[in-house]
């Protein structure tokens, strides 16, 4: 019996967990009265990890001040190394390594847990194996965007939201006589419904303010005989112009043409809001969905495939040529060459002094008519295998190598030229992919575009301060100069290349980040922007 005594407290002792308060240090334990000195410490299984904060950073040593090697966005979920934290340097829910490799900090960066209960709400995952990671909206016209569900009276004074109830009687005079009031923004009818999927509303993350409603002040007339102020020129407007104020409801104010990433529609009361990946809520109804502009994409070069050189067409159109059977050239019926069709081509020769590219059944293409790619030397610098992306200015194209071999070759949108005031160019040179994100948010100010912000770009590898190559889906312009200075892809070609490229992201990572030991892959811009 005393045997039977001992051996249950040496298997009770082996159950303990982790460092956060529900769990045992694992430290060793005091002696007992039954003669054990101390349990020998038995690791738990691995557990669940759910990242908290919009970038949870991931580090190469439990410690805060260790290297970043990347991050999860929020809600992304992953599991431990080991059931017990390496330390609790700097971090006091303790430092758990991953699955994947790193560290994380439980409690500040995760939520460290067991059990298949999730421990707070997520928005959808990037849905990496479709072209668009995911669903996109676009504005339509200027809202607010909200920290929080607004109350009826806040969403009155942002939006113009008219309470049900309170609609002016039809003909009936407002205050003072005068018919026309109540005619503003505030008392515009109330919008339709947004156009996605209707979901329950969650819990405001704070209570409502109250505020209160807004009354128009008509402001007197000036006099006859005053004379007229021009309006004062307050200059383009400019994103800082959209921030909301601090303490504000409203995070910011959006304008036509800015894209969002839309998560789903919630509810409150007779309104209804998208939710944005970014936890912000819009006006449903302002917000159209924003689908891709293109199904283009470029090819994978591979034996008993595509091989280099290949044509794409970059214009609306081109014709095939053949000989006649007296070695003559002429435009050879059926087919045209259409906008962004591809082409293997066999060779080329000069014919009466214009030069072609000759296809594999005889057929010709006019080098002019077409975007021309071969393969190139491998540069300096380069191993026989290491790969590389080779991206021409001059033709707005892009082939990715490994070492001597080509493996994809495709259009691409470069930095266009500026109109004197402003120059979008991207700048030729030779360098190496930095970071790696599934998707960023891109905005600026333009001088002559005015401001622009896109939420989540997909598939952005930054490979010169704030250059990069990326996914664009709003617009179909691939082999022409289009961007404000990044590599603009199409989506299927943005995802090949951040899949292939060098740093490579663990499972889960939403962005991860090129080191020495880890170095990126070289990207080399040469040529010439064309007008």
């Amino acid at each position: 019996m005393p045997r039977l005594f001992v051996a249950l407290l040496v298997l009770l002792a082996a159950c303990g967990g982790g460092a956060d308060p529900a769990r045992d240090t694992g430290a060793p334990r005091a002696a007992t009265d039954t003669g054990v000195d101390a349990a020998v410490h038995v690791p738990g299984p691995p557990r669940r990890v759910m990242a908290k904060r919009f970038a949870a950073y991931v580090r190469t040593e439990p410690r805060a001040d260790a290297r970043r090697i990347g991050y999860f966005r929020a809600g992304a979920l992953t599991r431990t190394r080991h059931g017990d934290p390496a330390g609790t340097e700097g971090c006091e829910g303790g430092w758990y390594e991953l699955q994947g490799g790193g560290f994380v900090c439980n409690g500040f960066d995760v939520v460290v847990f067991d059990g298949r209960k999730l421990p707070f709400g997520r928005g959808r995952p990037p849905r990496l194996n479709e072209p668009l990671p995911y669903e996109y909206g676009v504005v339509r016209r200027e809202a607010p965007m909200y920290r929080r569900l607004p109350s009826d009276d806040e969403a009155v004074v942002h939006e113009g939201y008219v309470i049900p109830g309170t609609e002016p009687v039809p003909g009936e005079a407002g205050e003072a006589g005068d018919p026309s009031a109540g005619s503003g923004e505030a008392d515009a009818p109330a919008e339709p419904a947004g156009d996605g999927p209707a979901a329950a509303a969650p819990a405001p993350a704070a209570a409502p303010e109250p505020a209160a409603v807004a009354v128009a002040v008509a402001e007197a007339a000036p006099a006859a005989d005053a004379p007229e102020v021009p309006p004062e020129d307050t200059g383009p407007l400019t994103l800082q112009d959209l921030q909301g104020d601090r303490g504000s409801v409203v995070l910011r104010r959006v304008v036509p043409g800015f894209i969002l990433t839309i998560d789903r529609v919630v509810t409150i009361g007779e309104r209804r809001y998208w939710r944005t990946n970014s936890n912000g809520f819009v006006p449903a109804a302002r917000v159209g969905r924003r689908r891709s502009s293109t199904d283009f994409h470029g090819v994978e070069l591979t034996e008993g495939g595509f091989h280099l050189p290949v044509a794409f067409q970059a214009e609306r159109g081109a014709s095939y040529y053949e000989r006649d059977p007296r070695g003559r050239v002429r435009t050879a019926r059926g087919r045209r060459m259409g906008y962004h069709d591809v082409a293997q081509l066999s060779g080329r020769e000069t014919i009466d002094g214009v030069e072609y590219a000759t296809l594999p059944d005889g057929r010709l293409l006019r080098v002019q008519d077409v975007v021309l790619l071969e393969a190139r030397p491998r540069p300096d610098g380069v191993g026989p295998t290491d790969p590389w992306i080779d991206v021409d200015l001059t033709t707005q194209s892009l082939v990715a190598y490994e070492g001597d071999a080509p493996v994809y070759a495709t259009l691409v949108s470069t930095g266009r030229r500026g109109d004197g005031e402003e120059d979008f160019r991207t700048p030729p040179g030779t360098f190496r992919i930095q970071t790696k994100h599934v998707t960023t948010t891109m905005d600026g100010n333009s001088a002559s575009d005015g401001p622009y912000s896109i939420e989540d770009v997909p598939y952005v590898m930054y490979f010169h301060n704030a250059y990069a190559l990326h996914a664009a889906f709003w617009h179909d312009r691939f082999g022409h100069p289009k961007s404000h200075g990044c590599v603009n892809l199409a989506p299927l070609d943005a995802r090949f290349l951040f899949r292939w490229s060098t740093p490579h992201a663990p499972e889960g990572f939403h962005g991860v980040l090129a080191s020495e030991q880890t170095p990126g892959t070289t990207v080399i811009v040469r040529g010439e922007t064309p007008e």
